[in-house]
């Protein structure tokens, strides 16, 4: 318990800092709470799937074959679990006023947060208690990143929104993570910095719009 906690929250204050930037009311934090958990459970999903399609966690050898591995075997799976948690509680459980783009993205951004708890309480249980810190500054900000991105792409009016939304995070992360398996640590870093940035500079955008 005391485990999970150290993995969850990190994930809590990162929601809490961008509810805040976004400027949104503090009332959809207690739904957002329900979307970090959605992120939980999507994350226990792709471990059931990668505990019975057991190729999906072998990495190949060489470089090509490591990034498809790393977007496909890896973004695209994470991904497309995080979707269906997300579409679920937007369509099943979140009113229809309630879901304005911001919040969309907000609750998207949550998901990504809820994955990344799951991730890291299984890291740490395997490796130590250690592996937060580190995973805490990047990996789970990372997934925050990814979900932020396909908020904002399903919560826009672009054709195909949904595929372009589960394509465009799942080459993000698996970009991500090709550096970090290539133990390539400044490019990893850069491409979480660019992540970043990009998430800062489009929640300006939104607020200027609101």
């Amino acid at each position: 318990m005391t485990l999970f906690l150290f993995s969850a929250i990190p994930a809590a204050t990162l929601s809490f800092i961008v509810s805040k930037k976004m400027a949104l009311n503090s009332s959809v934090l207690k739904p957002g709470m329900l979307f970090l958990i959605f992120g939980i459970l999507s994350g226990i999903f792709v471990s059931i799937l990668n505990g019975y399609f057991t190729n999906l966690n072998h990495e190949p050898i060489g470089n090509v074959n490591t990034l498809l591995y790393a977007i496909c075997s890896v973004g695209l799976v994470e991904g497309f679990g995080k979707y269906l948690f997300l579409t679920f509680g937007l369509f099943f459980i979140i009113s229809k006023e309630l879901k304005t783009r911001n919040v969309t993205i907000l609750f998207s951004t949550m998901i990504g947060l809820g994955f990344a708890i799951i991730e890291n309480f299984s890291y740490a249980n395997n490796y130590g208690i250690t592996v937060l810190i580190s995973r805490s500054l990047i990996a789970m900000p990372m997934h925050m990143c990814c979900g932020f991105l396909m908020g904002c792409i399903l919560s826009s009016e672009m054709k195909y929104r949904t595929l372009i939304a589960i394509g465009s995070a799942s080459l993000l992360h698996g970009i991500y993570d090709f550096w970090a398996f290539s133990e390539c640590r400044i490019a990893a870093i850069a491409t979480f910095a660019v992540s970043l940035q990009f998430m800062f500079i489009e929640i300006n955008k939104l607020k200027a719009n609101d």
